[in-house]
């Protein structure tokens, strides 16, 4: 109990942890036993896509990240489109005949805010992480390390 209120009464609506996470590769990273390799991951994604460290820490310790954070945009759009090819990003959206549909598929199926879609797939304002998703940049970060392991 937390003063008269009941603990499961004081439900915080803030961001949620991502019990759905379907990608074990991500999975893996952000479980307790790989503490070392999340750091080292962490700090690849601040190196090499300008995150700042107190914002990857915390998502990744936590596991604050929603399914189009780890597919990226790109992969949001192709599977939406359910093409493997489609690479017109940056005109996908002003091209949507039917924008509400992508919206929400958007929020159902990739947790984005309504609003958050509609604004940025209107300016198309994402950065080079979030277009091609942790998921991506996990396995280059993987590559990396078997590569230097083949080196030395």
């Amino acid at each position: 109990m937390y003063g008269k209120y009941n603990k499961n009464e004081l439900k915080i609506p803030m961001m949620k942890r991502n019990n759905s996470v379907e990608s074990m590769k991500i999975r893996t990273i952000l479980g307790k036993k790989n503490r070392s390799l999340r750091l080292c991951f962490t700090h690849f994604v601040v190196e090499k896509y300008g995150m700042s460290i107190n914002t990857a820490h915390s998502r990744f310790r936590r596991g604050i990240l929603s399914k189009w954070q780890i597919v990226g945009i790109k992969g949001c759009i192709r599977e939406f489109l359910e093409d493997d090819s489609f690479n017109d990003f940056k005109n996908f959206y002003n091209d949507l005949p039917v924008k509400s549909e992508f919206i929400k598929f958007m929020q159902n199926e990739m947790e984005m805010c309504e609003r958050t879609a509609r604004a940025r797939f209107k300016k198309f304002d994402f950065n080079d992480l979030e277009l091609v998703g942790l998921e991506t940049v996990y396995e280059e970060f993987i590559q990396g390390i078997t590569q230097e392991g083949k080196n030395t």
